[in-house]
Protein backbone atom coordinates (compact mmCIF):
# COMPACT_ATOMS: atom_id res chain seq x y z
CA UNK A 1 0.00 0.00 0.00
CA UNK A 2 2.81 2.30 0.90
CA UNK A 3 4.32 2.01 -2.99
CA UNK A 4 1.28 4.32 -4.28
CA UNK A 5 2.28 7.67 -3.98
CA UNK A 6 -0.37 10.74 -3.13
CA UNK A 7 2.02 13.66 -4.48
CA UNK A 8 4.48 13.61 -6.70
CA UNK A 9 5.94 15.46 -9.71
CA UNK A 10 5.51 12.05 -11.67
CA UNK A 11 1.68 10.94 -10.81
CA UNK A 12 -0.07 14.68 -10.50
CA UNK A 13 -1.37 15.06 -14.03
CA UNK A 14 -4.07 18.08 -15.29
CA UNK A 15 -7.03 16.20 -13.30
CA UNK A 16 -5.55 16.43 -10.15
CA UNK A 17 -6.59 18.93 -8.00
CA UNK A 18 -3.12 19.65 -6.68
CA UNK A 19 -2.04 20.24 -10.50
CA UNK A 20 -0.67 24.25 -10.67
CA UNK A 21 0.88 23.93 -14.25
CA UNK A 22 3.07 27.10 -16.21
CA UNK A 23 1.11 29.69 -14.35
CA UNK A 24 4.07 32.18 -15.38
CA UNK A 25 3.61 31.35 -19.12
CA UNK A 26 0.97 34.14 -20.18
CA UNK A 27 3.23 36.74 -18.57
CA UNK A 28 5.78 36.12 -21.37
CA UNK A 29 3.67 36.85 -24.15
CA UNK A 30 2.11 39.75 -22.88
CA UNK A 31 5.55 41.24 -21.80
CA UNK A 32 6.49 40.69 -25.22
CA UNK A 33 3.49 42.58 -26.25
CA UNK A 34 3.82 45.21 -24.18
CA UNK A 35 7.43 45.57 -25.80
CA UNK A 36 6.05 45.71 -29.09
CA UNK A 37 3.72 48.57 -27.91
CA UNK A 38 6.24 50.60 -25.92
CA UNK A 39 8.36 51.28 -28.80
CA UNK A 40 6.32 52.64 -31.47
CA UNK A 41 4.83 55.14 -28.44
CA UNK A 42 8.45 55.69 -27.75
CA UNK A 43 8.87 57.82 -31.31
CA UNK A 44 6.19 60.51 -30.52
CA UNK A 45 7.65 64.07 -30.11
CA UNK A 46 7.96 65.70 -26.55
CA UNK A 47 4.94 68.35 -27.49
CA UNK A 48 1.72 67.25 -29.63
CA UNK A 49 0.73 69.83 -32.48
CA UNK A 50 -1.88 72.06 -30.66
CA UNK A 51 -0.64 72.58 -27.07
CA UNK A 52 1.54 75.74 -28.38
CA UNK A 53 -0.38 78.03 -26.13
CA UNK A 54 -0.24 76.00 -22.88
CA UNK A 55 3.61 75.43 -23.32
CA UNK A 56 4.05 79.23 -23.53
CA UNK A 57 2.17 79.43 -20.68
CA UNK A 58 3.91 77.12 -18.63
CA UNK A 59 7.34 78.50 -19.88
CA UNK A 60 6.89 81.85 -19.56
CA UNK A 61 5.83 81.91 -15.67
CA UNK A 62 9.06 80.13 -14.39
CA UNK A 63 9.37 82.32 -11.23
CA UNK A 64 8.89 80.78 -7.95
CA UNK A 65 6.32 82.99 -6.59
CA UNK A 66 4.34 82.64 -9.67
CA UNK A 67 4.03 78.87 -9.50
CA UNK A 68 2.92 78.68 -6.26
CA UNK A 69 0.51 81.30 -6.79
CA UNK A 70 -0.68 78.76 -9.72
CA UNK A 71 -0.13 75.60 -7.79
CA UNK A 72 -2.51 77.07 -5.20
CA UNK A 73 -5.07 77.78 -7.52
CA UNK A 74 -5.27 74.78 -8.97
CA UNK A 75 -5.95 72.80 -5.53
CA UNK A 76 -8.48 75.74 -5.28
CA UNK A 77 -10.26 74.88 -8.81
CA UNK A 78 -9.68 71.44 -8.29
CA UNK A 79 -11.73 70.89 -4.59
CA UNK A 80 -14.40 73.86 -6.19
CA UNK A 81 -14.85 71.45 -8.92
CA UNK A 82 -14.96 68.28 -7.19
CA UNK A 83 -17.68 69.27 -4.95
CA UNK A 84 -19.59 71.01 -8.36
CA UNK A 85 -19.12 67.41 -9.82
CA UNK A 86 -20.82 66.08 -6.23
CA UNK A 87 -23.61 67.77 -6.18
CA UNK A 88 -24.40 67.05 -10.23
CA UNK A 89 -27.34 64.68 -9.58
CA UNK A 90 -26.78 63.10 -13.89
CA UNK A 91 -22.79 62.77 -13.21
CA UNK A 92 -23.35 61.17 -9.45
CA UNK A 93 -26.02 58.93 -10.58
CA UNK A 94 -24.13 57.81 -14.15
CA UNK A 95 -21.52 57.24 -12.22
CA UNK A 96 -22.80 54.90 -9.42
CA UNK A 97 -24.22 53.46 -12.33
CA UNK A 98 -21.52 52.17 -13.66
CA UNK A 99 -19.05 51.43 -10.22
CA UNK A 100 -22.46 48.79 -9.75
CA UNK A 101 -21.80 47.29 -12.98
CA UNK A 102 -18.42 46.86 -12.40
CA UNK A 103 -19.16 45.53 -8.96
CA UNK A 104 -20.46 42.30 -10.95
CA UNK A 105 -17.75 42.51 -13.60
CA UNK A 106 -14.98 42.93 -11.04
CA UNK A 107 -16.35 40.48 -8.65
CA UNK A 108 -16.99 37.63 -11.29
CA UNK A 109 -13.17 38.15 -13.10
CA UNK A 110 -11.32 36.70 -9.94
CA UNK A 111 -13.49 33.69 -9.07
CA UNK A 112 -15.23 32.93 -12.22
CA UNK A 113 -12.41 30.16 -13.28
CA UNK A 114 -12.97 28.45 -10.00
CA UNK A 115 -16.77 29.08 -10.20
CA UNK A 116 -16.62 26.54 -13.52
CA UNK A 117 -14.25 24.21 -12.31
CA UNK A 118 -16.35 23.67 -8.97
CA UNK A 119 -19.85 23.74 -10.57
CA UNK A 120 -19.34 22.20 -13.76
CA UNK A 121 -16.27 19.68 -13.06
CA UNK A 122 -14.83 21.41 -16.15
CA UNK A 123 -11.20 21.00 -17.20
CA UNK A 124 -8.79 23.46 -16.51
CA UNK A 125 -7.55 23.46 -19.85
CA UNK A 126 -10.82 23.84 -21.58
CA UNK A 127 -12.28 26.12 -19.08
CA UNK A 128 -8.74 27.93 -19.89
CA UNK A 129 -9.80 28.42 -23.23
CA UNK A 130 -13.18 28.80 -23.02
CA UNK A 131 -12.52 32.13 -20.86
CA UNK A 132 -9.98 32.99 -23.39
CA UNK A 133 -12.50 33.12 -25.84
CA UNK A 134 -14.62 35.02 -23.91
CA UNK A 135 -12.23 38.02 -23.37
CA UNK A 136 -12.08 38.30 -27.09
CA UNK A 137 -15.89 38.27 -27.48
CA UNK A 138 -16.21 40.74 -24.78
CA UNK A 139 -14.54 43.72 -26.80
CA UNK A 140 -17.81 43.25 -29.24
CA UNK A 141 -19.72 44.84 -26.59
CA UNK A 142 -17.67 48.27 -26.42
CA UNK A 143 -17.70 48.23 -30.29
CA UNK A 144 -21.76 47.34 -30.56
CA UNK A 145 -22.56 50.34 -28.23
CA UNK A 146 -20.50 52.73 -30.60
CA UNK A 147 -22.09 51.19 -33.41
CA UNK A 148 -26.14 51.98 -31.63
CA UNK A 149 -24.94 55.39 -30.43
CA UNK A 150 -24.13 56.33 -33.94
CA UNK A 151 -27.15 54.37 -36.00
CA UNK A 152 -29.73 55.50 -33.64
CA UNK A 153 -28.77 59.17 -33.21
CA UNK A 154 -28.52 58.64 -29.35
CA UNK A 155 -28.34 61.88 -26.74
CA UNK A 156 -27.37 61.36 -23.02
CA UNK A 157 -30.93 60.75 -22.20
CA UNK A 158 -30.89 58.01 -24.95
CA UNK A 159 -27.55 56.78 -24.11
CA UNK A 160 -28.81 56.68 -19.82
CA UNK A 161 -31.91 54.46 -20.50
CA UNK A 162 -29.97 51.91 -23.61
CA UNK A 163 -27.81 51.54 -20.33
CA UNK A 164 -30.49 51.28 -18.07
CA UNK A 165 -31.75 48.47 -20.26
CA UNK A 166 -28.64 46.94 -20.99
CA UNK A 167 -28.20 46.39 -17.09
CA UNK A 168 -31.86 44.96 -16.92
CA UNK A 169 -30.66 42.23 -19.35
CA UNK A 170 -27.60 41.28 -17.47
CA UNK A 171 -30.27 40.94 -14.60
CA UNK A 172 -32.25 38.49 -16.43
CA UNK A 173 -29.11 36.67 -17.53
CA UNK A 174 -28.16 36.33 -13.53
CA UNK A 175 -30.56 33.04 -13.76
CA UNK A 176 -28.55 31.37 -15.81
CA UNK A 177 -26.15 30.93 -12.72
CA UNK A 178 -28.94 29.03 -10.83
CA UNK A 179 -28.36 26.29 -13.69
CA UNK A 180 -25.60 24.48 -11.35
CA UNK A 181 -24.69 20.61 -11.44
CA UNK A 182 -25.45 18.39 -7.82
CA UNK A 183 -22.99 18.20 -5.24
CA UNK A 184 -19.64 15.85 -4.89
CA UNK A 185 -20.82 12.30 -2.96
CA UNK A 186 -18.51 11.67 -0.47
CA UNK A 187 -17.78 8.26 0.24
CA UNK A 188 -18.62 7.15 3.93
CA UNK A 189 -19.76 11.00 4.80
CA UNK A 190 -22.26 13.54 5.17
CA UNK A 191 -20.69 17.04 4.83
CA UNK A 192 -24.27 18.70 6.39
CA UNK A 193 -22.45 22.31 7.24
CA UNK A 194 -18.96 23.02 7.28
CA UNK A 195 -16.20 20.09 7.73
CA UNK A 196 -12.92 19.96 8.07
CA UNK A 197 -10.33 17.39 6.39
CA UNK A 198 -9.00 16.00 10.05
CA UNK A 199 -12.59 15.23 11.07
CA UNK A 200 -12.86 12.95 8.20
CA UNK A 201 -13.12 9.15 8.91
CA UNK A 202 -10.38 7.48 7.28
CA UNK A 203 -9.70 4.47 8.72
CA UNK A 204 -12.40 1.43 7.50
CA UNK A 205 -12.38 -1.67 8.13
CA UNK A 206 -11.55 -2.36 4.36
CA UNK A 207 -8.55 -0.46 4.34
CA UNK A 208 -7.19 -0.85 7.89
CA UNK A 209 -4.28 -2.33 6.45
CA UNK A 210 -3.52 0.33 4.27
CA UNK A 211 -2.91 2.50 7.97
CA UNK A 212 -3.93 5.97 6.31
CA UNK A 213 -4.56 7.65 9.19
CA UNK A 214 -4.44 11.65 8.20
CA UNK A 215 -3.38 11.72 4.38
CA UNK A 216 -3.55 14.92 2.14
CA UNK A 217 -6.63 15.11 0.21
CA UNK A 218 -5.80 13.39 -3.09
CA UNK A 219 -9.40 12.50 -4.67
CA UNK A 220 -10.58 9.72 -6.53
CA UNK A 221 -13.25 8.64 -8.37
CA UNK A 222 -14.67 5.25 -7.37
CA UNK A 223 -16.36 2.89 -9.70
CA UNK A 224 -19.51 2.52 -7.70
CA UNK A 225 -20.13 6.63 -8.38
CA UNK A 226 -18.68 7.91 -5.17
CA UNK A 227 -15.74 10.00 -4.63
CA UNK A 228 -12.88 8.71 -2.03
CA UNK A 229 -11.01 10.67 -0.11
CA UNK A 230 -7.54 9.51 -1.35
CA UNK A 231 -6.70 6.01 -2.84
CA UNK A 232 -5.28 4.93 0.30
CA UNK A 233 -9.04 5.40 1.86
CA UNK A 234 -10.69 3.18 -1.17
CA UNK A 235 -8.08 0.74 -0.25
CA UNK A 236 -6.25 0.91 -3.65
CA UNK A 237 -3.72 -1.71 -3.69
CA UNK A 238 -1.89 -0.77 -7.49
CA UNK A 239 -1.71 2.82 -9.46
CA UNK A 240 -1.23 2.53 -13.53
CA UNK A 241 -0.65 6.07 -15.25
CA UNK A 242 -1.76 6.51 -18.45
CA UNK A 243 -1.74 10.01 -20.88
CA UNK A 244 -0.94 12.37 -17.15
CA UNK A 245 -3.67 10.31 -15.56
CA UNK A 246 -3.50 7.95 -12.54
CA UNK A 247 -6.01 5.04 -11.94
CA UNK A 248 -6.04 2.81 -9.09
CA UNK A 249 -7.04 -0.98 -9.00
CA UNK A 250 -8.36 -3.49 -5.98
CA UNK A 251 -9.72 -0.90 -4.20
CA UNK A 252 -11.29 -2.97 -1.25
CA UNK A 253 -13.34 -0.33 0.18
CA UNK A 254 -15.24 0.58 -3.20
CA UNK A 255 -15.71 -3.48 -3.49
CA UNK A 256 -16.94 -3.28 0.03
CA UNK A 257 -19.47 -0.53 0.15
CA UNK A 258 -20.61 -1.56 -3.35
CA UNK A 259 -21.10 -5.52 -2.76
CA UNK A 260 -19.82 -6.09 -6.02
CA UNK A 261 -16.89 -7.89 -6.52
CA UNK A 262 -16.79 -6.41 -10.03
CA UNK A 263 -16.27 -2.93 -9.09
CA UNK A 264 -12.72 -2.14 -7.89
CA UNK A 265 -11.29 0.07 -9.64
CA UNK A 266 -11.08 4.19 -9.24
CA UNK A 267 -9.46 7.56 -11.00
CA UNK A 268 -7.95 10.14 -9.98
CA UNK A 269 -10.23 13.43 -9.54
CA UNK A 270 -13.75 13.73 -9.04
CA UNK A 271 -16.60 11.98 -10.54
CA UNK A 272 -18.24 13.48 -13.27
CA UNK A 273 -22.18 13.61 -12.64
CA UNK A 274 -23.64 13.79 -16.33
CA UNK A 275 -24.47 17.10 -15.39
CA UNK A 276 -25.05 19.30 -19.07
CA UNK A 277 -26.08 22.62 -17.69
CA UNK A 278 -22.74 23.87 -18.46
CA UNK A 279 -23.62 24.13 -22.01
CA UNK A 280 -26.35 26.27 -20.47
CA UNK A 281 -24.64 28.41 -19.08
CA UNK A 282 -21.66 28.89 -21.01
CA UNK A 283 -23.76 31.23 -24.20
CA UNK A 284 -25.47 32.94 -21.37
CA UNK A 285 -22.38 33.95 -19.49
CA UNK A 286 -20.63 35.18 -23.29
CA UNK A 287 -23.43 37.52 -23.80
CA UNK A 288 -23.63 38.59 -20.46
CA UNK A 289 -19.73 39.85 -20.91
CA UNK A 290 -20.59 41.58 -24.10
CA UNK A 291 -23.67 43.05 -22.31
CA UNK A 292 -21.85 44.23 -19.76
CA UNK A 293 -18.60 46.04 -21.60
CA UNK A 294 -22.25 47.89 -23.70
CA UNK A 295 -22.12 49.92 -20.59
CA UNK A 296 -18.55 51.75 -21.32
CA UNK A 297 -18.88 53.86 -24.26
CA UNK A 298 -22.49 55.37 -23.43
CA UNK A 299 -21.54 56.43 -20.07
CA UNK A 300 -18.55 58.00 -20.46
CA UNK A 301 -20.37 60.22 -23.81
CA UNK A 302 -23.09 60.97 -21.38
CA UNK A 303 -20.84 62.47 -18.75
CA UNK A 304 -18.79 64.36 -21.02
CA UNK A 305 -22.32 65.89 -22.54
CA UNK A 306 -23.54 66.75 -19.27
CA UNK A 307 -20.45 68.46 -17.44
CA UNK A 308 -19.09 71.59 -18.04
CA UNK A 309 -16.73 71.37 -20.50
CA UNK A 310 -13.77 72.79 -18.28
CA UNK A 311 -14.51 70.16 -15.79
CA UNK A 312 -14.64 67.15 -18.24
CA UNK A 313 -10.85 65.68 -17.31
CA UNK A 314 -11.67 65.79 -13.57
CA UNK A 315 -14.80 64.23 -13.66
CA UNK A 316 -13.90 61.44 -15.55
CA UNK A 317 -10.60 61.17 -12.94
CA UNK A 318 -13.04 60.90 -9.87
CA UNK A 319 -15.19 58.94 -11.78
CA UNK A 320 -11.96 56.23 -12.11
CA UNK A 321 -11.46 56.36 -8.59
CA UNK A 322 -15.19 55.83 -7.69
CA UNK A 323 -15.01 52.87 -9.66
CA UNK A 324 -11.62 51.29 -8.23
CA UNK A 325 -13.06 52.13 -4.54
CA UNK A 326 -16.66 51.34 -5.30
CA UNK A 327 -16.47 48.32 -7.78
CA UNK A 328 -12.48 46.58 -8.00
CA UNK A 329 -12.14 46.66 -4.43
CA UNK A 330 -15.35 45.31 -3.07
CA UNK A 331 -16.36 43.35 -5.72
CA UNK A 332 -13.39 39.97 -5.36
CA UNK A 333 -14.12 40.60 -1.44
CA UNK A 334 -18.04 40.35 -1.31
CA UNK A 335 -17.58 37.32 -3.95
CA UNK A 336 -14.77 35.36 -1.98
CA UNK A 337 -17.22 35.95 1.37
CA UNK A 338 -19.70 34.14 -0.67
CA UNK A 339 -17.27 31.33 -1.61
CA UNK A 340 -16.41 30.78 1.84
CA UNK A 341 -19.92 30.96 2.90
CA UNK A 342 -20.60 28.07 0.49
CA UNK A 343 -17.88 25.75 1.35
CA UNK A 344 -18.40 22.20 2.51
CA UNK A 345 -14.53 20.94 3.51
CA UNK A 346 -12.04 23.23 4.33
CA UNK A 347 -8.41 22.27 4.09
CA UNK A 348 -6.34 21.95 7.46
CA UNK A 349 -3.15 24.45 7.51
CA UNK A 350 -0.33 25.24 9.91
CA UNK A 351 -1.93 28.47 10.75
CA UNK A 352 -4.50 28.51 13.86
CA UNK A 353 -6.63 31.69 12.42
CA UNK A 354 -7.14 30.49 8.85
CA UNK A 355 -9.08 27.47 7.30
CA UNK A 356 -6.74 27.27 4.91
CA UNK A 357 -8.44 26.33 1.57
CA UNK A 358 -12.07 24.97 0.51
CA UNK A 359 -11.90 21.28 -1.06
CA UNK A 360 -15.44 20.53 -1.91
CA UNK A 361 -18.32 23.23 -2.15
CA UNK A 362 -22.24 23.22 -1.71
CA UNK A 363 -22.65 23.95 -5.44
CA UNK A 364 -26.44 24.63 -4.80
CA UNK A 365 -25.69 27.25 -2.40
CA UNK A 366 -22.97 28.48 -4.48
CA UNK A 367 -24.56 29.04 -7.97
CA UNK A 368 -27.54 30.83 -5.87
CA UNK A 369 -25.32 33.11 -3.54
CA UNK A 370 -23.44 34.52 -6.90
CA UNK A 371 -26.84 34.54 -9.08
CA UNK A 372 -28.32 36.77 -6.27
CA UNK A 373 -25.02 38.95 -6.33
CA UNK A 374 -25.49 39.44 -10.15
CA UNK A 375 -28.91 40.02 -9.98
CA UNK A 376 -28.96 42.71 -7.19
CA UNK A 377 -26.25 44.50 -8.46
CA UNK A 378 -27.32 44.41 -12.40
CA UNK A 379 -30.93 45.31 -11.31
CA UNK A 380 -29.07 48.72 -8.84
CA UNK A 381 -27.25 49.89 -11.90
CA UNK A 382 -30.32 49.96 -14.18
CA UNK A 383 -31.80 52.01 -11.75
CA UNK A 384 -29.20 53.98 -11.12
CA UNK A 385 -29.23 54.83 -14.77
CA UNK A 386 -32.65 55.47 -15.17
CA UNK A 387 -32.32 57.61 -12.33
CA UNK A 388 -29.87 59.44 -14.34
CA UNK A 389 -31.58 59.72 -17.86
CA UNK A 390 -34.80 61.23 -15.46
CA UNK A 391 -32.14 64.21 -14.28
CA UNK A 392 -31.11 64.46 -17.78
CA UNK A 393 -34.21 64.98 -19.40
CA UNK A 394 -35.02 67.90 -17.99
CA UNK A 395 -32.03 69.53 -18.91
CA UNK A 396 -31.10 67.85 -22.03
CA UNK A 397 -27.68 68.99 -23.19
CA UNK A 398 -26.71 67.80 -27.07
CA UNK A 399 -24.41 65.49 -27.73
CA UNK A 400 -22.63 67.88 -30.21
CA UNK A 401 -21.21 69.53 -26.78
CA UNK A 402 -18.75 66.41 -26.36
CA UNK A 403 -15.38 67.21 -27.79
CA UNK A 404 -13.99 65.33 -31.10
CA UNK A 405 -17.92 63.91 -31.48
CA UNK A 406 -19.88 65.21 -34.97
CA UNK A 407 -23.37 64.35 -35.54
CA UNK A 408 -24.90 63.94 -39.28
Amino acid sequence: MSSIPFISNNTTGLSSVHWVGAWWLGFVPAALMAVCVAVPLSFYPGQLKGNHEQVEYSTGNNQNASKTRHMCQAVVDFLRTGLKLSKHPVYMFVSLGVCATYMVLFGLIPYIFKYIITIYNVSLVSTGIYLGINILLGAVGVILSGVLIRCLNLEVVGMLRMNAMVATVTAAMGLAFLASCPNVVLAGEDLSGSWKVSQLNTTWPCNRPCHCGTLEFSPVCGADGYVYTSPCVAGCMNINTKDDKNSYGDCSCITALSRNESLHGAMEGFCDSGCQNFWIFAPVLVLMVIVLLMVQTPSTLAILASVEEKSRNLSLGVRKIMIQVLGLIPGPIIMGTIFDSSCRLWNETNCQSSDGECLIYDNRKLSVRVGIYVISFSALSGLLFLIGSLFASRSNRPIDSVPNIERK
